[in-house]
């Protein structure tokens, strides 16, 4: 079985329950035969590389990708900017390609699809 797991919280930046979930049905979807992957974001400032794929992590018995999101700010941060800054934030996340081209190249080089 293949799993992949996509959440914009993980690991060390986890702050609530949703990203408990995820931890634990990666953990649980991980056995003999299995691979687990798991997507997550990170702040642009723990990537040396923007345009690069991003760099595996193996905890737990599986992989961890964290991508920078291209957009303006991180998530975690937003909440310290005003309202125009965060419908601006949204917007750009909206109609961004760039994460979903990043997820597409990890899905191709962990052989998720089948």
């Amino acid at each position: 079985m293949n799993a992949l797991y996509v959440h914009n919280l993980f690991g060390k930046h986890a702050v609530g329950g949703a990203e408990r979930v995820v931890f634990e049905e990666a953990k649980k979807s991980c056995g003999p035969g299995h691979h687990v992957v798991v997507v997550t974001s990170a702040p642009l400032k723990e990537h040396l590389r923007w345009w690069a794929l991003p760099q595996v992590q193996k905890e737990n018995g599986f992989h961890i990708y964290q991508l920078w999101m291209g957009n303006i700010c991180w998530y975690k941060n937003l909440s310290k900017h005003s309202i125009a800054f965060r419908m601006l934030w949204h917007c750009i996340g909206a109609i961004n390609p760039y994460p979903v081209i990043q997820i597409a190249r990890i899905i191709r080089k962990e052989n998720i699809s089948h």
